[in-house]
């Protein structure tokens, strides 16, 4: 015999609603505050720790370790994004894959998965996967394994690589900060002693000048606030032709999350526009050892001028909305 039982379809809908929003939430979007990190790269970190790829030893095809973390613990869509990503110099403080072969830059995207190599980096061996004897764990997908819920980190990873998540209703920015101002930090707390706020100023990986305003301000005292970051400038003087030399713009260490072709677009625009009248001409010399954006002034240009133009134009100086 059927058995019909009315239900209320406004409560029935926030009822399944929450719960859809709370698993999206909880098993993939927002970073988890003890560890810091999403499930999927928690997982891709507990594949290669079973895998043994150890700091000091061997590199694995990129390929093998998403196939471990796909088939025993994520089944997802590929993982191969979330090791990309911790593996970033660029994003993280401290990188959580050592990566091997081309695994991209701030401009370009990585190799194919069956192209690259990786393992485990010193931090993430020491700092988030040492004490796997007391790791809560829970069953896998299907049952078969055991994964852990949180890693039980020796650091406040969190808040040194920061973390980005978008899910139901809730979404996180959490800006990166200093491995020695946080331990200052966590030390005046163990000691109960008040904290200087300047010891949690946000460091991010790409090394901008963080600028001291109002929202910086806001930032330290709420944990909510737009900081501003500005990307290092230097004044050179460099052969421009045959004969002629030109004062010229060197900028390095740019804001997180903007790189050179963004800027070169941006100085473009701002030239045809009639914003920025103190440019001649721009070059990308960025290589290997770093970054370096060079933009080369007109003759007799006010430099100070150029600058003005340049940050106000550009992206050269952006915001950080924590």
């Amino acid at each position: 015999m059927e058995r019909v039982t009315p239900v209320n379809l406004t409560e029935e809908m926030k009822t399944a609603y929450g719960d859809y929003a709370m698993a999206v939430l909880v098993g993939r979007a927002i970073p988890d505050l003890y560890d810091g990190l999403k499930p999927v790269t928690r997982r891709v970190l507990t594949a290669m720790k079973w895998l043994g790829l150890k700091p000091d030893g061997r590199f694995m095809k990129a390929a093998r370790v998403e196939g471990e973390t796909m088939g025993k613990l994520h089944p997802h869509g590929g993982a191969y994004g979330a090791m990309v990503t911790a593996s970033q110099w660029w994003t993280n403080n401290h990188t959580l894959v050592d990566g091997h072969g081309n695994w991209g830059s701030p401009t370009d995207g990585p190799a194919a998965q069956r192209y690259t190599e990786a393992k485990l980096t010193a931090y993430s061996f020491e700092a988030l996967l040492q004490d796997t004897e007391t790791w809560v764990t829970r069953d896998n997908y299907d049952g078969s394994f055991q994964e852990p819920v949180q890693f039980n980190v020796r650091v406040p990873n969190l808040l040194l690589n920061g973390g980005e998540g978008i899910g139901v209703g809730f979404a996180t920015k959490i800006p990166t900060h200093n491995l020695r101002g946080v331990a200052a930090a966590l030390q005046c707390i163990v000691n109960k002693e008040p904290v200087d706020a300047k010891l949690l100023v946000p460091d991010f990986p790409t090394g901008p000048d963080v600028v001291k305003d109002e929202g910086l301000t806001q930032y330290l005292k709420t944990g909510n606030g737009s900081i501003r970051m500005r990307a290092r400038v230097e004044q050179e003087t460099i052969d421009y032709g045959k004969r002629a030399k030109r004062d010229a713009l060197i900028f390095t260490n740019l804001p997180l999350h903007i790189n050179t072709e963004q800027i070169g677009e941006q100085v473009k625009i701002g030239l045809e526009k009639g914003n920025i009248t103190t440019v001649a001409d721009i070059r990308d010399e960025t290589d290997m050892s770093g970054i370096r954006f060079v933009v080369v002034l007109r003759a007799n240009a006010n430099v100070q001028l150029a600058k003005d133009e340049i940050f106000k134009y550009t992206s050269l100086d952006s915001k950080f909305g924590a």
